[in-house]
Order: structure tokens, then C-alpha cells, then sequence
């Protein structure tokens, strides 16, 4: 068969999986529409007394202020200290976003690394807050499900299914499961490894701490949602909250966002018969809105007002805090917010009116004013569904047009009645994105961007529940084609019909001019008006494998001003990035988003190889999960010397290759043209010798156009004659030296390289460098603990085994006897099924494999 047919990507799957559970979860509902009405709905929500909706809005508070625990337990496990304000904060941010947008505690990871890295932590530090946090839900949630399960062993027995097991044998087990980690958290068995990072396990009081605060967030949740439930509610607190937590632990399995439609399926079944089930849909709608929409609104007026006052006052510290960190968190919850906004928009715009507002409306409005703002106020929704991707990319154009749109709707819904907190959304979320103008600075064009399959199918769904919610409002009234030309007050299912069409025809244009669309080129290799560009980018780059740019063995994607870049390589159907971006840092997400664009246009598959911890908020943006790849390591130059019994070896070699008449020099670009030919000579008996073929992409190969950008450290013999070689990358500002092609003649003596890297720390210092890097040691220091992460042991297995790729083991050991500083480099990609794939796909590229562009 072909090569070209693309393999089997699992997870590829998983949006499907989720739209076909809602797409059940809808059809169960329908199944349900003789039990209820949906005007019995609208009638509970209004008749729901506004002093439980106060005290419900108070327990979300306390609620949100309880997520603090996560993050504040997080910090001791790391042993970290940061203000209390600081950190319920941020944790109070994160949560508002995550519950919304999926995810649980990762969604709001973005978040998190930019107010954790304004403040002084590491990439590293939060990342294990992170997982430290997603691990104490994991556990806290199997800990009271267990409970639940135990203490109510036949919950389950109303649900539609036969043979419903004792939940006692999911329960007992899950408990059981909870001891063994408290009972190893307690006697501090051996750390264990996620996401290649090393997770040490927490005391015994930390781990307690965990269960108490997820058992609190839980039972708090559950006592919010109950007081909004009737009087007449025949069942009890304790049971009731077991059936919130089973609910809400099954709803998660669908990878649905907050498990929307599948949490309310399986809490209208298994409250069945303890209240009408009118009322037990107005409170799940009124605890949708007060759980998940007034957070996520007010932490979007917070970035808002932080982003005003740094515009106003730059000076204050406010001003700076936002500066440090809200400034990139402000488009992802500012794009969750508009999405939920437009979603609201499209769904009330099938609902019919109560009968006494219809009255009201009568006597102050036209008929066709009232009939045109319920129909726009569903394109304008559709329309902010579709903008708010845009504005999670900071683009330009969806920033102006989601202004524009959110003013329109706050319009249109106080309008069309009926639509007071809609209309209060989009006000609300206009005012406090007005002074963010500055943050939306992509300039690319509104809509070329790609849509994933994961985007598409919520848009499908999204318009599939508009549609299944005119059906079952209206199925009592008989379809006609007159329907459609009835324009009245009373006429709620014409009203519906229309708006819902027409988003849907909107829709249907939207898409069939994507598909029109002309593709891209891919990006290409540079040519010499790009090398004087990239030269001059790399010349001012602090970081010294910025120079890799310079073999044109990579693609180039600059940004739109041509003041910083990105360089990868394509392997199959996986782009690799090379490192992180160079240049302006301001410019770095513009390149990282182009970059997944890019990738997903042409039906591939982005990662980044090699990046440190500085950037990995831009990643977490992205939703992108870091995986460790290897070490770097790196030699602090201000305190070396070959003096003390640690350097006696050294030393030794040192002073015997000089008596040898060896003698080190670093010759400046313009005299290494003169060199080349000996210097090739060196090179093709070194390539002999090793029986490989040359290397690519993260490391340099031998290319006299590359060689003669960069000076060049040299060994001679007694005679003059050069044996010895390596090119150096010099990084702006003297932080960092480094080197790239190394090599010397078979007959030399043993120790030649160790002469030329002592002299080359040594030149290194005296001219004022802080630091020399040694490069990294691919795929060094992953766990290899059999219980450890799938991507560890399959990085592990290629590190000793290939040999057939790149010496992976020999490099560790050669770069590890000079005594340096390891820095953790990290592949940042969207994980999964394919990550084995990727480790490939990048061991391919650095062996000099064929590249696709």
C-alpha cells in the first residue's frame, strides 16, 4: 500500500467519542420531553426565590476561595513560599477558566505558569504545581466515590439499564486504592515520574490536606446546587451529594467541557422521582450560570480592569502585575467568555417568551423591530462562536469584530426581552474588553485560520442543540410551510425557526468558503535575503543555538515584522520546531500560534523540540503538555579553574598535551575560509572513523558556507598542522558560549578533545563569558521505572538502543565528566497516542532522515 496514507491517530477519536456522548445525552433528553416541558423550566427559573440565588452566589465564592487549598498546598509541596493573595488568587483565575473550558485543573495551566513566573518560580516549579494539584483531584475524587459507592451501594438501580452492579465492588476498591497512597505518602516510598518529571511523594499531612480540600470543594459544590433545587425535594443532603459526585465523576469520563448535557442526563435520572423533573433542569440551568458563567465573566472583568489600570497608570503596581502575567492569559479566558456568550445567544434564541412579557413587549415595541433583534441576535452569537477562536489567537481582526458584535448583541438581547442576563454578558464583557486592544496585535487574515476536527464538532454540536432544542420546544405545534412567514408576537416556534435557520446558513457559507479557500504554501528554506535577516537576528540572540538557523537545513517561519523566527523540520506528518523562538520575546506567540496553524492547515501534527522552562507559559497557551527529552548541560565559567584534587585528571591531561607541543587558538570568521580545506581532511577522517553518515537539525554538520559564520577553536600540533576543530556560538551579551561541530584526526592522542574543551572554558572565561553550554544529551535522564509514563520508556529504550539514530549514551557520559550543571529541556506537544511518534520523528531528523516541506 502507499506510504502516503497517513496512519492511525487514537486520539483523533476522542472529539468524536465526546460529540457522540452528547449527542446521546440529547436523545436521552428527548426521550424524557413527555415528563416535561421546557415552559415548566423557564416557570421554576423565574419563580426561584432571588435570596437562594444570593446565598448561591456567596457559595461560589466561599467555593472559589476554597481552590485556593489546591494551590496553596501545592506551594509547601514544592517548597515555595508566595503571598495568600497571590496564590487563592491565581487559583481562583485558573479554576474560573478550566470549569469552563475542560480540562479541570491543566485548563487552566497557562494561567498559572504566567502568575507563578511573574512571581519568581521556575517553568519547572510550576509544572509541579500543576501536576501536584492534578493529582490531589485524582485522588480526592476516587476517595469520595468510593464513599458515595460504599455508603450508597444501590444509586445506580434507577437508571435505565438493567443489571446495574453494586456499586460496593467499585467502591471498596477505590478506598482501598486511597489507603495505599496515604499509607506510601506516609512512610515516603520512592518518588514517582509524571510527565518525565520526578513527583516525590507528599508527607502524610499533605496528603490529607489533599483529600480534605477536593472533599470540600465537592460537598460545597453538591450544597450549592441542592439549596437551588425545590422545597418539596424528597431526598436528603448526604444523598444527594453522592449523587453529585457519581454524576460529576461519570459526566468527566466524556472529555465534554464541564461534562455538559451528560451531567444533566445522569442527575435527571437519578433524581428520578424525588422532584419533577421541570425543577430539576431550572436548577442544574440557574447552577450552570452561577457556577461556571458568573466566574468566568468576573475573571474576565478582572484581567479587564488590571489591563485598564496598566494602560491608565503604568507606573503602579498593579499596572505591573498585569503587565507580568495577565497580559498573555487575557485572550484565552477573554475567547472562553465570548464562546460561552455566543453559545447563550444561540440557545435562548430557541426558547419562547412567557406570556407576560410578550404583553409587555407589545406595548413598547414595533413587531418588526422585536422580530429582527431576535433573529440577529442569534447570527450575532453564531458569529461570536465563531470569532472567539480569533481572539484566543490574539488576532487583530477578531478583537474589533467581537467588539463590535458583543455591542450589537448587548442591543439586540435587552431588545428581544426576556434576554436581561444575555444582554447583561455582552455588555458586561465589552466593557472589560475595550482596554485590551494592545494585547490583539496578530494581524493575519480573520478567516484563514485553520479549524481542528475537536473545533469543528463543538460547532456542530453547538448548532445541533440549537436545533434539537427548536424541535423539542415546539414538537406539540404542527409544521407548515406558513410557519415560516408568520411573524407575530405569539409566534414562537415561526421566531425560533428563522433565527436557528438562519445561523445555520451562515454556518454553511462560513464553511463552504473555507473549503474554497486556496492552500498555503508551505514555508520554504531560506534564501539569502532571509540568511541576512536571520543573521542579524541570530547576532543579537543571548542564546547560542540560535545559530542552528544558519545551516539551512530547516524551514523558516518568520514573524509578520521579520524580527524574530522559528526553524523545523518536517518528518512525515510531525513538524518539529526546533528550540524555542529567537528574537523579540514580545513576538514569540505570534510565531508559536502561526506555527500550530501551519502545522494543522496542511494536516500535520506540531511539536516543539527542545525548549527550556522561560517559555513554557507560551506553550501552556497553546494547550500544549511538556514531556522531559533530555539534559543540557552547563559549565559556569566564572569560578573554573584546573586547580583542587576534582580537577587532578584534568589537569594531568591538560599539562600532557601541552608538553606534546599541542597549542589551543580560536581563529575569527574571516581566517577560517584559509582552513577549510585541512579542516575537511579532519572531518572525512572522523566520519571514516565512525562509520556514520552526518547529522542534522540540532546539531551542525559539515558545510564550508555554515563553517564560515562562526569563529573556529583550533588545535595544533608541535608543527602548526591543525588536528583539532569545533565551531563556537558566541551568544549576545557574553551569557552563554558554546560549540557545535567537534572533531579531531584518529591519530591523535588520547585526551585531544579534553584539551580543546578545557582551553575552549578557559578562552571562555577570560573573555567575560558567564557559562559554557555543552549542548543537550538527547533523551538522558527519563525515568525508566516500569510502572513509569509510556513516552519515558519508549524515550529510555531509544536512548540505549539508538545508536542507529545518534549515540545518545555517549554523549551523556562524555559531557557528564566535566562536572556541569543539568538543565531539564523539554518536547512541548499536545501528548497522546502519537508522542512515541514524535520521539521518532525528531531521532529521524537529528540522523539526517529525509525532510518533507
Amino acid at each position: 500500500m502507499s506510504g502516503k496514507i497517513k496512519k492511525l491517530n487514537l486520539k483523533r477519536f476522542s472529539p468524536l467519542i465526546g460529540l457522540a456522548l452528547f449527542c446521546a445525552a440529547l436523545a436521552v433528553l428527548h426521550r424524557s420531553a413527555g415528563t416535561f416541558r421546557i415552559h415548566d423550566v423557564v416557570a421554576f427559573v423565574d419563580a426561584l426565590p432571588n435570596s437562594r440565588v444570593a446565598v448561591a452566589l456567596v457559595l461560589v465564592l466561599a467555593n472559589f476561595l476554597l481552590f485556593g487549598g489546591y494551590d496553596l498546598l501545592a506551594l509547601r509541596y514544592i517548597g515555595k513560599r508566595l503571598p495568600l493573595r497571590k496564590a487563592v488568587g491565581t487559583a481562583m483565575l485558573a479554576f474560573s477558566f478550566s470549569n469552563v473550558v475542560g480540562g479541570m485543573v491543566l485548563g487552566g495551566g497557562g494561567i498559572r505558569y504566567r502568575s507563578y513566573e511573574s512571581a519568581g518560580l521556575s517553568g519547572m516549579d510550576v509544572l509541579r504545581i500543576t501536576l501536584f494539584i492534578w493529582v490531589s483531584w485524582i485522588v480526592g475524587e476516587a476517595a469520595m466515590v468510593g464513599i458515595s459507592a460504599c455508603a450508597y451501594p444501590h444509586l445506580l438501580d434507577v437508571l435505565p439499564w438493567k443489571h446495574m452492579p453494586d456499586l460496593r465492588w467499585i467502591g471498596i476498591p477505590l478506598c482501598l486504592a486511597v489507603a495505599g497512597y496515604l499509607f506510601l505518602a506516609a512512610r515516603g516510598f520512592r518518588p514517582l515520574t509524571l510527565h518525565g518529571v520526578e513527583w516525590p511523594l507528599p508527607g502524610l499531612k499533605l496528603a490529607l490536606g489533599q483529600l480534605a480540600v477536593v472533599a470540600g470543594d465537592l460537598l460545597l459544590s453538591a450544597l450549592i446546587l441542592y439549596l437551588l433545587l425545590p422545597n418539596e425535594a424528597a431526598i436528603d443532603y448526604p444523598r444527594f451529594a453522592a449523587v453529585f459526585i457519581l454524576a460529576l465523576a461519570l459526566s468527566l469520563f466524556s472529555g465534554i467541557p464541564g461534562g455538559l448535557g451528560v451531567f444533566e442526563v445522569l442527575m435527571l435520572h437519578l433524581l428520578k422521582g424525588t422532584m419533577p423533573p421541570s425543577a430539576i433542569l431550572g436548577a442544574l440551568v440557574v447552577f450552570r450560570v452561577v457556577f461556571y458563567l458568573v466566574p468566568l465573566m468576573v475573571g474576565a472583568a478582572v484581567l479587564g480592569v488590571a489591563e485598564a489600570r496598566r494602560f491608565l497608570c503604568p507606573l503602579k503596581p498593579a499596572g505591573a502585575l498585569a503587565a507580568g502575567w495577565t497580559v498573555r492569559s487575557i485572550p484565552q479566558v477573554f475567547g472562553a467568555a465570548v464562546l460561552v456568550a455566543g453559545v447563550a445567544m444561540l440557545l435562548t434564541g430557541t426558547l419562547p417568551l412567557p406570556r407576560e412579557h410578550m404583553e409587555w413587549l407589545r406595548r413598547v415595541l414595533p413587531l418588526g423591530v422585536f422580530e429582527l433583534s431576535h433573529f440577529m441576535a442569534s447570527i450575532v452569537g453564531l458569529l461570536l462562536v465563531l470569532f472567539s477562536r480569533g481572539l484566543q489567537r490574539r488576532q487583530h481582526g477578531a478583537y474589533v469584530s467581537v467588539l463590535f458584535l458583543l455591542g450589537a448583541g448587548t442591543v439586540f438581547e435587552a431588545v428581544k426581552g426576556h434576554a436581561w442576563l444575555a444582554a447583561t454578558a455582552c455588555g458586561f464583557l465589552f466593557a472589560a474588553l475595550l482596554p485590551c486592544r494592545k494585547l490583539f496585535t496578530r494581524r493575519s487574515a480573520l478567516l484563514s485560520e485553520p479549524f481542528s476536527l475537536r473545533w469543528f464538532l463543538a460547532l456542530c454540536a453547538v448548532m445541533g442543540s440549537a436545533v434539537w432544542l427548536v424541535f423539542f420546544n415546539y414538537r406539540h405545534v404542527e409544521y407548515a410551510n406558513e410557519l415560516w412567514w408568520r411573524f407575530s408576537f405569539d409566534d414562537n416556534a415561526s421566531r425560533a425557526m428563522r433565527a436557528t435557520s438562519g445561523a445555520m446558513v451562515l454556518l454553511l457559507v462560513f464553511g463552504i468558503r473555507r473549503l474554497l479557500m486556496p492552500a498555503r504554501p508551505r514555508s520554504r528554506r531560506p534564501d539569502e535575503a532571509d540568511m541576512e535577516t536571520l543573521r542579524a537576528i541570530v547576532a543579537q540572540s543571548p542564546s547560542p543555538t540560535a545559530a542552528l538557523a544558519l545551516l539551512r537545513d530547516k524551514a523558516i517561519l518568520f514573524d509578520s515584522r521579520h524580527r524574530s523566527f522559528l526553524m523545523y523540520g518536517v518528518s512525515g506528518h510531525t513538524w518539529v520546531a526546533m528550540g524555542d523562538p529567537v528574537g523579540e520575546p514580545e513576538d514569540f506567540p505570534e510565531l508559536i500560534w502561526s506555527f500550530v496553524e501551519e502545522s494543522d492547515r496542511h494536516g500535520g501534527r506540531a511539536v516543539f523540540y527542545q525548549v527550556g522552562e522561560r517559555n513554557m507559559g507560551l506553550y501552556a497557551d497553546v494547550g500544549f503538555s511538556f514531556f522531559k527529552l533530555g539534559e543540557e548541560a552547563v559549565i559556569p565559567l566564572e569560578d573554573f579553574s584546573l586547580e583542587g584534587p576534582r580537577r587532578a585528571k584534568m589537569r594531568y591531561v591538560f599539562r600532557r598535551m601541552q608538553k606534546q607541543g599541542f597549542a589551543f587558538e580560536v581563529v575569527p570568521p574571516s581566517g577560517v575560509p584559509g582552513l577549510l580545506p585541512r579542516l575537511r581532511e579532519i572531518s572525512d577522517a572522523w566520519m571514516e572513523r565512525k562509520a556514520g553518515k552526518e547529522k542534522g537539525f540540532s546539531l551542525g554538520r559539515f558545510d564550508e558556507a555554515y563553517l564560515r559564520e562562526f569563529p573556529m577553536a583550533i588545535v595544533r600540533d608541535g608543527g602548526g598542522t591543525p588536528v583539532a576543530f569545533a565551531n563556537l556560538w558566541p551568544g549576545d551579551g557574553h551569557r552563554e558560549l558554546s560549540m557545535d561541530l567537534m572533531r579531531h584526526l584518529p591519530e591523535t592522542p588520547p585526551g585531544i578533545m579534553d584539551f580543546l574543551f578545557i582551553n575552549l572554558f578557559l578562552w571562555g572565561r577570560e573573555q567575560g563569558y558567564a557559562a559554557f553550554n555543552m549542548g543537550m544529551a538527547p533523551l538522558a535522564g527519563l525515568d525508566e521505572h516500569p510502572l513509569g509514563p509510556v513516552w519515558s520508556r519508549v524515550g529510555v529504550w531509544i536512548f540505549r538502543n539508538g545508536e542507529h539514530f545518534y549515540n545518545f549514551q555517549g554523549l551523556r557520559r562524555y559531557k557528564g565528566k566535566f562536572d556541569p550543571q543539568w538543565r531539564p529541556r523539554y518536547l512541548a506537544s499536545n501528548g497522546g497516542a502519537r508522542l512515541a511518534a514524535e520521539l521518532l520523528a525528531a531521532a529521524r531528523l537529528i540522523s539526517g532522515g529525509k525532510e518533507c516541506r
